[in-house]
């Protein structure tokens, strides 16, 4: 892989990102009005209450393992 092709696989999750927040951004400006009031409340908890859980717990599942519950047990044990 060369160079270039590097940068534009690293950069494409960046710009999906960006791109993302430019459009909710976009969407959630007062004078175009596309999301009321209200709608954007009920997205923020949507947000806060869903997906901030999801994205917690799919970071945890990637460090949790088997082994480490078993280590966990024992040291709980100690106590």
């Amino acid at each position: 892989m060369g160079f270039l092709d590097l940068f534009c696989a690293a950069s494409m999750p960046v710009l999906k990102v960006l791109i993302v927040t430019a459009l909710g951004s976009f969407l959630a400006l007062d004078s175009i009005n596309t999301l009321g009031q209200t709608t954007r409340k009920h997205v923020n908890e949507i947000v806060f209450f869903v997906f901030n859980p999801a994205l917690i717990g799919s970071n945890l599942a990637g460090t949790i393992t088997y082994e480490s519950i078993i280590s966990m047990q024992v040291f709980f044990h100690e106590f």
